[in-house]
């Protein structure tokens, strides 16, 4: 148990925010096995506490993505950016920068699962 989890309680938003952060270093470490239950940990805490719509939330179900379009796994990444793409864009808006940025996303992913196809 960290720090965090053990002062603050892991709901705390910073606790959070944290576990999501290590999850992020995991990825960047390519320590893949490591990272995904901490991405799928803090969606969970995030989803039961924040809920599906908030953009914390969002954000790990984001960086999930992130982690399995990086592994070539990208048919889940796809489906991990459409959710959090919807969720931006019921919760903020077309015009919100985070859903702007989830839009963005969506050519290059689908340019290499065309690739995979071919």
């Amino acid at each position: 148990m960290s720090y965090s989890q053990r002062v603050l309680g892991p709901e705390h938003p910073e606790t959070m925010r944290i576990m999501n952060s290590l999850a992020c270093f995991l990825r960047n470490l390519r320590e893949y096995d490591k990272a995904e239950p901490v991405f799928q940990r803090a969606i969970q805490v995030r989803e039961n506490v924040l809920g599906l719509k908030h953009p914390e939330t969002l954000q790990s179900i984001w960086d999930l993505g992130v982690l399995c379009e990086v592994q070539g796994r990208y048919l889940e990444a796809l489906e991990l950016y459409a959710r959090a793409c919807s969720g931006y864009k019921n919760g903020l808006g077309d015009d919100h920068p985070d859903t702007r940025r989830c839009s963005n996303g969506y050519p290059d992913l689908l340019a290499k699962i065309e690739s995979k196809r071919s």
